[in-house]
């Protein structure tokens, strides 16, 4: 999920499509945030609007149902993205970090595919 601290700037009605235009202060936003922003580009989603109160209200049942969001603001995801552009910066890899990025949720993924597949026949061997 994408929360950002913006500002309603417009809204351009055309026949079936209106544009509507944010501002958001780049000073707040994190390096994690600006990538998910990158990333989420061209997507489809869903939008709320609402004062900050709402919004820290509706954070709070997040975090308090444990449902993904840490105590920092962050998903376990965009710090585990976050930490792996700061690795990639540090190693000497050619490609770029999207790339650098696939081989390494693939290995993470590849990795877990193992040990439940060793768990299995571990399982049934018994």
């Amino acid at each position: 999920m994408l929360v950002l601290k913006s500002k309603l700037v417009n809204l351009f009605k055309r026949k079936k499509v209106a544009n509507v235009h944010f501002t958001v202060d780049l000073n707040e936003i994190t390096e994690e945030k600006f990538l998910e922003i990158q990333q989420a580009i061209g997507t489809f989603g869903y939008i709320t609007f609402t004062p900050d109160k709402l919004k820290k209200q509706v954070e709070e049942v997040m975090k308090n149902r444990k449902i993904g969001i840490r105590p920092d603001g962050f998903s376990h995801s965009q710090v585990l993205r976050g930490q792996l552009r700061k690795l990639w910066e540090l190693v000497d890899y050619e490609g770029t970090f999207e790339s650098y990025y696939d081989l390494k949720m693939n290995q993470i993924i590849n990795h877990f595919e193992t040990k439940i597949t060793n768990a299995k026949s571990s399982h049934f061997q018994d």
